[in-house]
């Protein structure tokens, strides 16, 4: 063997292993864009059931709260919550909780509640969208 074919061989095979690890970089890369994408529709859909929740006037006002309680929970749970969304729901749930026992207007707590839950979401998902950029 020459020193030439030699040197190809060792060129060719370098060019191989880093092909591989390539293909793997970029494999690990589209499994963490695609369970960040995946975290974000199940967030979505869990602000949908708490919004859904909160709007549902029907049955008792005990089952609406466990209902609104429930659906803030697992949002609160998702792993992409933020501080200012926990914190949003507890106050909504606090609340909802104090006018179904008739110690304030249930009135009250909805508009700004609902408005500080849209934009701890929104921030939420912003920040999965910044994760989700920065792998790209």
């Amino acid at each position: 063997m020459t020193w030439t074919a030699a040197l190809a061989a060792v060129v060719s095979i370098l060019a191989a292993i880093t092909a591989a690890r390539e293909a793997r970089s970029v494999t690990t890369l589209n499994h963490k864009v695609a369970a960040l994408d995946r975290q974000a529709e199940q967030m979505r859909d869990d602000y949908r059931d708490l919004i859904k929740a909160i709007g549902d006037n029907t049955g008792s006002n005990l089952v609406r709260f466990g209902s609104v309680y429930a659906a803030g929970e697992v949002l609160r749970a998702h792993p992409q919550a933020n501080e200012h969304l926990s914190a949003a729901i507890e106050q909504l749930t606090g609340a909802y909780g104090a006018a179904i026992s008739g110690r304030s207007e249930q009135a009250a707590y909805v508009a700004d509640n609902i408005e500080n839950i849209r934009n701890g979401f929104r921030e939420s998902m912003a920040d999965l969208e910044r994760s989700r950029s920065g792998l790209l």
